[in-house]
């Protein structure tokens, strides 16, 4: 066959059906969707269509071969290869081809091993790839177990084949069986067209006018459809789609069946359309997603001429919906009714076409528009025609998925109902296959029995799975001492280890007697001033020997502790101390100064401790109780405004000691206490060595964030036992001597999600205990637990299971059990559950609501807002936040405070902030503007033309926007909604344009104008309009205006870790078609080039490019010498990152205060290359340190 590649498709085609050994038909459009994904996946078995059959009586194997080569001969596609002209695909069919029966025999060896072997070659057949370039995909292998037992393989591909397909295929190859061992001729007469001649009259009917018909439906039912069902795997989905599946079927029971049939015939609707109705509601309730698309397929035989052909007619349909709580099952069974009658009345449209015209984005590990499908088999293989032989489906495993989800309707010859599932390997177990066809067949009953019952009363779980789930996995009963207050257990230790160092900072040290004795003088101290249970004490003190003693001490006195974070804005600060009402505040002489004037009595803990120093040293009387408050700790709140979450002595005590039951501290253990005391992890860094008799080791004061310090004071103190957030655990891990930390026995983090990559790398460099813990503040820190455990094959790390006498519900809306396996929100019950928020009782009783699953009035959940699910065995996945809370470095972030605290800046008109990972592993805070500073109108002049009641004038324009324009030089007067239209050359447009508008107002020879215009116009306006924003640098100069006044405007309202790293600022927020903010369609901050208009510096030499570069790959932007670490998205995380990464570089001790202090690239660059400078010469550290003091340097 000799092709001219220099034709084009047809004129190929032609010539090539001219060839006298082969016949060229271009492919159907489906054919060409298979053949695209074969190139794509290089020839995945995903696509095999395999034909396995069990033949029981003497088979007559050269009558089969032949009957084998007649069907051959009578259907060209049988004898069809396909190939590529220009790259694209076509059929070529062979006149005549041979296809031998392979046989293989099997008769010599044991039954076991024939039965091993026919899997053996059956998996072998369907696995192979084939060359269909070369010949037609089709297989066929006979195996002869015995002269009265064979096994018939027929393996072919989805291309020349589907279901219907093989039940012809099976039909006709018995019948010409039949008749050839009866010395008769084939039964059958010629086919009058071929499968080609319907490929070629498909492509030929199919113009582009015929296709818009059915297109425009298409277009508009697939529009903004979300690109596949969010699924909650058990897996992670892989980044390439590898097409290894599963299958699994169950048989419904029979009066199901005929229920079923009965009531679809009552509502005169199909039997397939209850099954699709049941699949998208287990959906909706399994996902929780409402805007569902889901596939099917049809037969695509809708005329009688190609009924009785073999070949791949199949058609794809994507039947989309949404659903609500409030329809009804009644209601949702007509809505899909007409959906499907709908999208069948447009089938005859390709789907490839219809991919092609909604273009949706592409993933290489899902397929485009749906990734869930409901077949309906109703060609079910027909008996074999001959009387001598029974031949029956031998039953094969699937090993392969098209799609995440494919599940299969089919009845037998026998009348029999099957449910079946193919399913990906790579994201589901078969558990969770065999859950999901449970709730299938619960759905499937509910819609006949209960169809007026609403879709928020359904639940699709068994009774069996409620008690497991509300019971089982919830028996946490512990009998702790939770009689006993939380000093009264320090109390008790005290008297056990009495000269056993308790705490340690620095270089100073308390034995538990001193310790004990300090609080008790201070607690003393503190009820001669009116402390009493439940009195609230504030403490604003660094972290020293006096934070210990002042803590203890509050409680010891009755109070309740509030922490006041020294490194807080004043005005945090204040509010803080305005809105707790504290009566008396625990500091220091050196923070007086920088703290905020309030009602507060100030105790200085170094100051005044000589007075404090005569209280009796013996433990004050016991008039707290275990219900009584222990502490209060102000969280990030959704209103702009921190809320004070209120624990008791008795949910703290039994947080703690679970902790000491799961994890047995002992005399020999040292706790490093790091953590802010203003959040609630360092809540059992205090208080659970004090208990145990263990030693308190503390921190310097910001050593939590310098992991070099970290290495260092855990090698010399032996830290046995620390906490970490995951951020901070990954940048601990790249420091070179963590491995030299052989002191540390357990490591717990919490604080934010645990990557399972971060868990794998602590393995690598760390031989300890990894445990991830889980709580919020309004529950005593944590409440459930996970041990880690290295090469897991969950690939994730789960949040656990509920710690002693705490109960965890995965809830829907409705506070109703979501299915095992279903996201839903996180309800905490227990005794660790918070009294509320301080002076907060309307959000109180949102948040901690009567608990549905206790009878006790004073039982109460506590709703997290965080998404979970249930793992099959009872432990909790952690899947993100409900609401716009997030979690950063382990701080617990509410969007909506940031935004509040912006949309108070007198230039801010909207705001909106979101934590972005654009990097992997850097989660950063970004924040969203809409300004009044960004003018709605652009300086715009031109000479235009202005047409009015038909006569056209000379004028000019003035301004532009995307609403209207200014014109000047009018000659007459015009009248106000007067109909114009303008000539007018749009910025970036190559020639003048005619737009439509009316006169809004007129002065003086100038006038506004106001567009009406098509929706062409309005998008070729704005396109025009936001060119002309960029070539003048509008939005860029504000942004860089507004960026400097904001930063310093956040930093006297928020904390730190509440600082956005980057601010974009934009002319309007994109929105959804429903008028939300379209958060996915938010530009990237990298997008957004206010950089390019400030001065760029240059590395001058090799230390400032080596720094240049380590900045760069850890902000992901570049970067120039002058530009402020912290002012160019840098953070304190971001800064440990690029200090480890120094420390490497050079060799040097580079603590991580030095980049607060040198926060440039050229201030850096001179103190590496200073210290570079002196090396190991002392004299040079001697003359430098004097220099420095003089001011010299």
């Amino acid at each position: 066959m000799n092709i001219n590649l220099n034709n084009n498709f047809n004129e190929l085609v032609n010539e090539s059906s001219n060839n006298e050994d082969l016949f060229v038909f271009p492919t159907s459009f489906t054919q060409e969707r298979l053949w695209l994904l074969e190139q794509i996946n290089d020839q995945t078995f995903s696509y095999v269509s395999p034909l396995v059959l069990q033949i029981q009586g003497y088979l007559k194997t050269a009558i089969l071969e032949k009957a084998l080569q007649e069907l051959i001969d009578r259907h060209e596609i049988l004898r069809t290869i396909f190939i590529a002209l220009e790259d694209r695909p076509c059929q070529a069919i062979f006149p005549d081809y041979s296809l031998p029966l392979a046989i293989v025999d099997l008769q010599s060896i044991s039954e076991t091993e024939q039965n091993n072997k026919v899997h053996q070659i059956v998996k072998e057949e369907i696995y192979l790839p084939f060359n269909w370039e070369k010949s037609p995909p089709l297989r066929v292998k006979l195996l002869c177990l015995s002269p009265q037992s064979h096994i018939l393989i027929l393996a072919m591909h989805h291309i020349i084949t589907d279901g219907w397909s093989m039940g012809i295929l099976i039909d006709e190859l018995s019948k010409i069986y039949y008749a050839f061992s009866q010395g008769q001729p084939s039964p059958f007469p010629d086919l009058s067209i071929q499968y080609g001649d319907f490929a070629q009259w498909q492509r030929e009917w199919f113009t582009e006018e015929t296709l818009q018909v059915h297109l425009q439906y298409w277009k508009k039912q697939l529009a903004s459809a979300p690109p596949l069902v969010e699924l909650p795997t058990d897996f992670p989905r892989p980044p390439i789609q590898t097409f290894q599946g599963a299958g699994y079927q169950v048989q419904l029971p029979s009066l199901l069946v005929e229920h079923l049939k009965n009531f679809s015939q009552s509502q005169g609707i199909s039997l397939f359309t209850l099954f699709f109705t049941a699949l998208k509601i287990l959906l909706y309730k399994w996902t929780g997603q409402s805007d569902l698309v889901v596939g099917t397929v049809v037969a695509g035989r809708d005329r009688a001429e190609i009924e009785p052909l073999i070949g791949c007619f199949m058609n794809f349909l994507a039947l989309r919906s949404q659903l609500t709580d409030e329809q009804t099952l009644l209601e949702v069974i007509k809505q899909e009714s007409q959906t499907i009658l709908d999208a069948y009345s447009h089938q005859e449209c390709p789907f490839e076409k219809v991919v092609e015209t909604i273009n949706p984005k592409r993933h290489l590990n899902h397929n485009p528009v749906y990734n869930i499908a409901l077949l309906l088999q109703n060609f079910p293989i027909p008996p074999f025609f001959d009387p001598s032989l029974t031949v029956e489906p031998f039953p094969i495993s699937h090993n392969s998925a098209s799609l995440d989800l494919r599940f299969v309707v089919e009845e037998d010859l026998a009348g029999t109902t099957f449910l079946g599932c193919e399913y990906s390997t790579d994201l589901f177990e078969l558990t969770t296959i065999q859950r999901l066809l449970s709730y299938f067949q619960e759905i499937l009953q509910a819609l006949v029995e209960y169809p007026n019952q609403k879709l928020q009363d359904l639940s699709i779980i068994t009774e069996s799975e409620r008690e497991q789930i509300l019971i089982q996995w919830n028996q946490t009963h512990r009998d702790y001492p939770l009689n006993q207050t939380l000093h009264q257990l320090i109390e008790s230790q005290v008297t056990k280890s009495p000269d056993a160092i308790a705490v340690v900072f620095e270089d100073q040290s308390l034995t538990y007697t001193q310790l004990n004795e300090q609080a008790n003088q201070l607690a003393h101290y503190l009820v001669e001033l009116g402390v009493k249970p439940n009195t609230l004490v504030g403490i604003c003190v660094e972290r020293s020997l006096e934070i210990v003693i002042g803590l203890l001490g509050i409680l010891k006195a009755g109070g309740a502790y509030v922490p006041f974070d020294p490194d807080y804005p004043q005005e945090r600060l204040a509010y803080m101390l305005e809105d707790s009402q504290v009566g008396i505040l625990l500091t220091q002489d050196s923070l007086v100064p920088t703290l905020p004037r309030s009602q507060a009595h100030l105790v200085c803990l170094d100051r005044d401790w000589p007075v404090i120093a005569h209280e009796k040293v013996t433990n004050p009387p016991l008039l707290t109780t275990p219900e009584n408050l222990a502490y209060v700790i102000y969280t990030s709140g959704s209103t702009g405004k921190p809320k004070g979450a209120m624990n008791t002595h008795k949910g703290i005590v039994n947080r703690l000691l679970w902790m000491q039951e799961a994890y047995s501290l002992d005399a020999s253990d040292r706790i490093l206490q790091k953590t802010p005391f203003s959040f609630d992890v360092s809540v059992w860094e205090f208080f659970w060595p004090l208990l145990t008799g263990a030693r308190l080791i503390m921190a310097q004061p910001g050593g939590h964030r310098d992991s070099g310090y970290l290495v260092k004071i855990i090698q010399e103190q032996g830290i046995t036992t620390l906490h970490f957030v995951p951020s901070m655990l990954q940048i601990f891990l790249e420091e070179s001597a963590v491995c030299d930390c052989i002191s540390l026995k357990r490591v717990i983090c919490s604080g934010e999600a645990l990557p399972f990559d971060l868990q794998e790398r602590f393995f690598e460099r760390l031989e300890c205990e990894l445990h991830n813990l889980y709580g919020p503040t309004e529950a005593a820190i944590d409440v459930s637990y996970w041990q880690c455990f290295p090469h897991h094959p969950l690939k994730k790390v789960p949040i656990g299971r509920p710690v002693a006498n705490t109960q965890l519900y995965v809830l829907d809306s409705y506070l109703k059990p979501v299915p095992l396996g279903a996201t839903g929100e996180l309800h905490i019950g227990g005794v660790q559950v918070a009294q509320g928020y301080w002076n907060r009782p309307e959000l109180t009783a949102e948040k901690f609501i009567q608990n549905p699953f206790d009878s006790h009035p004073s039982s109460k959940l506590y709703k997290t807002g965080d998404l979970c699910r249930y793992l099959p065995d009872g432990n909790l996945e952690y899947l993100g936040r409900i609401d716009h809370q997030v979690k950063i470095r382990g701080f617990r972030i509410e969007l909506g405070e940031i935004e509040s605290v912006l949309i108070s800046h007198p230039d801010i008109r909207e705001s909106l902030v979101m934590a972005r990972e654009d990097q992997l592993g850097n989660k950063r805070l970004v924040a969203y503007l809409v300004s009044h500073l960004v003018p709605d109108r652009l300086h715009y002049v031109k000479s235009c033309q202005l047409e009015v009641n038909g006569r056209i004038h000379g004028i000019k324009s003035q301004d532009i926007s995307i609403k209207g324009l200014g014109i000047a030089d009018i000659a007459f007067k015009l009248a106000i909604n007067e109909q114009v239209r303008i000539q007018i050359l749009l910025p970036n447009q190559e020639s003048p344009t005619w737009l439509s508008g009316r006169v809004i107002w007129y002065q003086d020879h100038h006038a506004g104008i106001q567009w009406t215009l098509t929706e062409e116009e309005s998008v070729n306006v704005q396109q025009s309009y936001q060119f002309l924003q960029e070539e003048l640098g509008i939005i860029a100069i504000v942004q860089r205006s507004l960026s400097q006044g904001l930063i310093k405007y956040l930093q006297d309202k928020l904390p730190d870790y509440m600082l956005p790293s980057t601010f974009v600022l934009l002319e309007q927020f994109p929105l959804t078609p429903n008028g939300k903010v379209d958060r996915r369609a938010l530009p990237a901050p990298e997008r957004v080039k206010w950089n390019d208009i400030r001065e760029e510096i240059a590395p001058r030499n090799e230390t400032e490019e080596k720094i240049a570069q380590v900045w760069q790959e850890v902000l992901g932007v570049s970067v120039s010498m002058n530009d402020n670490f912290f002012e160019t998205g840098g953070n304190s995380l971001l800064a440990t990152q690029v200090m480890s990464r120094l420390r490497k570089t050079y060799q040097m001790d580079l603590p991580l205060r030095i980049l607060f202090e040198h926060s440039t690239v050229e201030a850096l660059a001179n103190y590496v290359a200073t210290l570079q400078w002196i090396g190991d010469d002392s004299s040079k550290t001697t003359t430098l340190q004097e220099d420095w003091e003089t001011g010299e340097l």
